[in-house]
């Protein structure tokens, strides 16, 4: 389902910087279904706000869990794939638009920044989503203004966006602090939705930190490490899809095992020490 805000009769192209911003499309969806992998045109950028559900973005060096508060930016000729979570639905904004240089007008940093970059990952800190919100209003309500206010809108978004892209040298890196309960909710709910997938590294860019900084809190907030919570995360998945009637073959296939044999002594193993920790 989308909701697409119509742009054929009205004026919302503006300058920024040395750029001329043509907005190509607004729209507010939910992803029934998957996206296959593709990339935009020359000079053609869209930035992205999930505010609902889950999903997975494959490009073709990584793949990125998403989830409620992602924010994401794919420039042209970036091939990525954006798959979606059938038991939970995922919604976004998406904010479509060109950016290509004027004549006569001396160049920026600020104006390289958003042409230069090709792709970033992020976690709206609450700016985007208010932004998109108001946009999404002024869209329903048609009021006297609206367009003026869409146009101002989204250019307080191409605004913020290059603050970000400045607040961290490498596009994938972040600068927001993430509070210690909310690092707790996020590394549960990532090894218990990508157990299979999720590295070191795409979970301290989700919460924020360095590697190390994440193996010195996986150690003290759970007494583990990141292989071992991701090792108890894959063999509990198996646990339950045993449960549910799957034979130890599709366990162990869909939690990454292709060696039956070690997997069943893993998973031997790792229920008398779920049964002993209980006694305990």
């Amino acid at each position: 389902m989308q909701t697409t805000l119509q742009l054929a009769d009205m004026e919302l192209d503006f300058p920024f910087e040395c750029l001329k911003i043509r907005v190509c499309k607004f729209t507010k969806e939910t992803f029934e279904c998957s996206f296959p992998r593709h990339h935009h045109g020359k000079y053609y950028y869209e930035l992205h706000l999930v505010y609902s559900g889950r999903g997975t973005l494959r490009t073709d060096n990584e793949t990125y869990p998403l989830y409620a508060g992602c924010i994401y930016m794919t420039g042209p000729n970036f091939y990525h794939e954006q798959q979606t979570d059938v038991s939970d639905c995922m919604k976004e904004y998406c904010f479509g638009f060109s950016a290509m240089k004027q004549k006569n007008k001396s160049d920026s940093c600020e104006s390289h920044a958003l042409q230069d970059t090709a792709f970033w990952i992020s976690t709206d800190s609450g700016c985007f989503l208010r932004s998109f919100d108001r946009i999404a209003a002024e869209c329903e309500n048609h009021r006297f203004g609206f367009a003026e206010v869409i146009r101002n809108e989204l250019e307080v978004v191409l605004i913020q966006l290059v603050r970000c892209y400045f607040g961290n040298q490498q596009p994938a890196e972040h600068m927001i602090t993430v509070s210690a309960d909310r690092r707790v909710n996020l590394i549960d709910e990532m090894f218990l939705q990508h157990c299979t997938d999720i590295t070191e590294e795409q979970l301290s860019r989700l919460l924020h930190i360095s590697v190390r900084q994440l193996q010195r809190f996986l150690v003290n907030q759970y007494g583990k490490t990141f292989s071992q919570m991701k090792k108890e995360a894959r063999l509990d998945r198996a646990q339950a899809l045993l449960r549910k009637g799957c034979t130890l073959s599709e366990a162990a296939d869909s939690t990454g095992y292709t060696d039956i044999r070690y997997f069943a002594q893993l998973l031997k193993h790792f229920q008398k020490k779920s049964i002993h920790e209980k006694q305990q």
